[in-house]
């Protein structure tokens, strides 16, 4: 985070028809067959259902509707199907820009956490993924209230989810982004602190040379600044300044993050220089 020839709504337009006029493939069909057949063939109806595919959103998105449609209440099956429609929609959202799709995302990945079992193992997933759509919703429509929620469903998944795992880094970035944003909309520094507190655990997990990195050390390094103008405390400016100093010796030469990170760590230096007028000092 940062401090900072064809016409858009014809574009629009014509992904919005290209999407809607998809159906679903013969492969999908024979997922969904093979899955409402049975418990024992969720798995391999599972190869057949190629949801994650950006490039092919409009017909995951209905394969994923369709299986939901065809499977009875209370086959145990149903709240995986949910949380994949959920996700193929939230994917088809990036492409079109549909608030409608996000709507049904939120709907459908809502319904499936209620129909998780406690304890199943995907459902720190399917709450981090409902945090991310209710996230990207406040976005289109300044909603406290969907902002709130996201907050508290990515503080869920992150208590559900157990050290060591490999996903608790993103799953604590994505709680320290969603509470950065609710601190920019209401200055709150309780939000800003616990901003802090899950970005800070975030880098301490993300493994060395993790692509992520350098991102949430530049993340840190903001936060931290934000907090010493609002606060005076020393220490704050430090640590911002050396977890942004890290984030530029990680960023290779010619990222287009770049720039911003050595704004970044420029604005924390002066910041630290008006406090202290202090002229010396490694770069």
């Amino acid at each position: 985070m940062g401090d900072d020839s064809s016409s858009p709504l014809t574009d629009q337009d014509a992904k919005s028809s290209q999407y809607e006029l998809m159906e679903p493939s013969p492969k999908c069909v024979k997922g969904i067959e093979i899955i409402t057949r049975s418990k024992e063939g969720w798995d391999v109806g599972f190869t057949h259902l190629d949801y994650f595919d950006l490039q092919t959103g409009a017909i995951d998105s209905e394969c994923a509707r369709r299986a939901v449609e065809l499977i009875p209440a209370g086959q145990p099956n149903l709240f995986g199907l949910l949380h994949n429609l959920g996700v193929s929609l939230q994917c088809r959202f990036e492409c079109t820009d549909a608030l409608s799709d996000l709507t049904e995302s939120i709907t459908a990945i809502r319904r499936a956490i209620e129909l998780t079992p406690a304890g199943h193992p995907d459902l720190s997933r399917m709450l981090s993924n409902l945090a991310s759509s209710l996230g990207r919703r406040f976005e289109r429509t300044d909603a406290l209230t969907d902002l709130s929620e996201s907050i508290s469903a990515a503080c869920r998944a992150v208590e559900l989810t157990p050290a060591g795992h490999p996903d608790l880094p993103d799953w604590l970035s994505n709680l320290g982004d969603l509470l950065c944003r609710r601190f920019e909309h209401t200055g709150a520094l309780p939000d800003l602190a616990e901003t802090i507190t899950a970005i800070r655990r975030a880098v301490e997990l993300t493994p060395a040379g993790h692509p992520d990195l350098p991102g949430r050390l530049n993340h840190l390094g903001v936060s931290l600044r934000r907090r010493f103008e609002r606060t005076d405390v020393l220490s704050d400016i430090a640590e911002s300044i050396t977890a942004t100093r890290r984030a530029v010796e990680l960023t290779p030469a010619g990222h287009p993050d770049l720039s911003r990170m050595l704004s970044n760590l420029a604005s924390s230096l002066g910041r630290r220089f008006e406090r202290t007028d202090a002229l010396t000092g490694p770069f």
